[in-house]
């Protein structure tokens, strides 16, 4: 299915849809995918299942970890909080994983002036045109100070 997989656990098979799974942790040769309502264990690594993913809907995050970002509640430089779990971004897997979730615009700061102005001026002409996602728009009030 194009929006949806099967996985296989207690002897059962499921179907997961894309959408209601929100982090897979694995555990050895094991992954634990937590949906929104139950909990399911299954013979699979951690990179055969992201594979099946849509990229444009889960990240990696650490050699355990594989998030859904539409579930992400929170974060810092360290965690992705996504409902009462904490969740870690391992320092290999940072810089993409926020790359992909806010568009580059959280490494602004971290870019030499001329960078930084060079690229706040294509998000200004971005945001007069319409296509800013709605985490880019916070990003862009959040550094003019509005």
């Amino acid at each position: 299915s194009k929006d949806a997989l099967f996985i296989k656990s207690d002897r059962k098979y499921y179907k997961i849809a894309f959408t209601d799974i929100r982090f897979i942790e694995a555990l050895k040769d094991y992954v634990v995918i937590y949906t929104q309502n139950n909990k399911l264990i299954t013979a699979m690594n951690l990179k055969t299942i992201h594979q099946k993913l849509p990229v444009r809907l889960f990240a990696r995050t650490s050699k355990s970890y594989l998030i859904n970002l539409s579930f992400i509640d929170s974060f810092d430089s360290h965690t992705i909080y996504i409902d009462k779990f904490e969740i870690p971004i391992g320092e290999i897997y940072r810089e993409s994983f926020f790359k992909q979730y806010t568009g580059g615009l959280l490494w602004l700061n971290s870019r030499p002036k001329q960078l930084q102005s060079d690229l706040g001026n294509e998000l200004e002409y971005c945001n007069a045109v319409g296509n800013l996602s709605d985490i880019q728009q916070n990003i862009l009030l959040f550094r003019s100070g509005k």
